[in-house]
């Protein structure tokens, strides 16, 4: 874990949302992972503008109802090296890519049939620059 500053700025309350929860969640927060939670955030709100891709909009409810409830599924996972995961239905990408950050060696597959969606989940994949 890790302390925030305050931060102003498009995502300092998604922020700080984000690390007080994994605290209370007793989910493992690393500084990188918060940065890539961060890109992803606003990568999210850009694309959220122009596609919809969720009804969520307030900082901390994205970060609680998106990225929290998809990072504490993290501790049903016992051996992530070994397990193969598909995301159906992935929307703007919940829960699978946050799992996928969390543990990049997870075998993960999106499925998702709205192509608007899809060009999202491309988009961002190659932005945090994960495998796929």
């Amino acid at each position: 874990m890790f302390h925030v500053e305050h931060r102003t700025g498009p995502d300092g309350k998604f922020l700080k949302a984000l690390v007080d929860g994994a605290t209370w969640l007793g989910v493992p927060l690393s500084r990188a992972l918060a940065d890539q939670c961060s890109v992803y955030f606003r990568e999210l709100q850009a694309w959220n503008d122009k596609t919809n891709l969720t009804a969520i909009t307030d900082e901390r409810e994205i970060a609680v109802k998106h990225f929290l409830d998809s990072l504490v599924c993290s501790k049903a996972l016992d051996h992530p090296e070994q397990a193969r995961v598909m995301d159906v239905g992935s929307g703007a990408g919940f829960p699978g890519l946050p799992l996928k950050l969390m543990h990049p060696e997870l075998d993960m597959t999106l499925l998702e049939p709205s192509q608007k969606k899809t060009a999202f989940l491309r988009h961002v994949i190659g932005t945090l620059e994960l495998d796929h």
